[in-house]
């Protein structure tokens, strides 16, 4: 071993190296040893994380105690327009061009109407249903694997719903409308049958169906657009399905003498509205995706008075 002599001639020897356990792997090889059991595992931040690689929306969906109550008062009035009696003085005939588009759309026969009701009996159920069992249940649920954003999704469809049928429900109450085959009670149609029972008869404003299959066809145009369900171009497809069967609907009714073509577009114009604007209301930015929109609403001075201005 060498030695190092300093200018005061005392002789410096190297400092030990540090002792190494008998039988080690470097006292054998020279090889550094191998890295401990807790050197391999991941930093605990990377842990905490471990979520974030699943699928994300681009926003989040808030349903929050008001929504439950007014989703609640909403369902209620639902019910009780069902059980009250059209109002005693009834609005007969069309308006505009409600004549002339019954002449050109009526089918001919009975059975071709009766028909055609069953057709928009289809189309309403296939609408209503979609948002909570395809939406929902498979697309965010089980596609996706947010049972929570499935969650959220079917109560504010929910109370889409809710809302848009209460509008309707009491509007057919208040306007007590015959529908168009009412003309008809007593020689085509037999005063017996059920479509002549004032319950039933003096409902024509504004259609239910047509309000509900578009409430539904805006709800998946929100949801797939605004959330990014599929991707493109599977949420544009869903959209314009959605419309598809809503229009198909209301045509339905026109065709089958069930509504005037008002009733279907009144109902078309309420369902649409309330199917767009209350997912919107209930839009979240989601953390995980900063650019991605929220609504917010703001009062604004306008002139001497006050405005709403709002950005998305």
């Amino acid at each position: 071993m060498l030695t190092e002599t300093s200018a005061r001639g005392q002789t410096l020897l190297p400092e030990p190296s540090p002792a190494t356990p008998a039988g080690s792997s470097e006292a054998s090889t020279g090889a550094p040893p191998a890295p401990s059991v807790a050197a391999l595992q991941p930093p605990a931040r990377a842990l905490d994380h471990a979520d974030d690689t699943r699928w994300h929306p681009k926003r989040e969906l808030h349903f929050g105690t008001a929504d439950f109550v007014v989703t609640g008062i909403a369902t209620g009035v639902v019910f009780g327009a069902a059980v009250t009696s059209p109002h005693s003085r009834h609005w007969r005939g069309g308006i505009g061009f409600d004549e002339d588009v019954r002449d050109a759309l009526r089918a001919g026969s009975l059975r071709g109407r009766y028909w055609l009701r069953d057709l928009s009996d289809v189309g309403v159920s296939l609408a209503s249903t979609w948002p909570f069992l395809v939406d929902a249940l498979v697309t965010a649920w089980w596609h996706r694997g947010r049972a929570d954003l499935a969650r959220e999704m079917a109560l504010v469809s929910a109370e889409a719903f809710a809302l848009a049928a209460a509008i309707q429900g009491v509007a057919n109450v208040a306007a007590s409308r015959e529908r168009p085959f009412g003309r008809l009670c007593g020689t085509e149609i037999p005063n017996e049958s059920v479509d002549c029972d004032p319950g039933v008869r003096y409902r024509s404003f504004f259609s239910g169906h047509a309000t509900l299959a578009f409430t539904s066809a805006g709800l998946l145009c929100a949801n797939h657009l605004g959330l990014g369900l599929l991707g493109s171009p599977g949420d544009i497809l869903t959209c314009t399905g959605g419309f598809t069967v809503a229009a198909m609907t209301g045509l339905f009714r026109v065709m089958s003498d069930m509504h005037y073509a008002s009733d279907a577009g009144i109902g078309a114009l309420v369902g649409t509205t309330v199917g767009l604007a209350v997912p919107l209301l209930h839009f979240r930015r989601s953390s995980t995706e900063p650019s991605a929109g929220t609504i917010e609403w703001r009062l604004a001075p306008v002139g001497r008075g006050i405005g709403i201005a709002g950005t998305f």
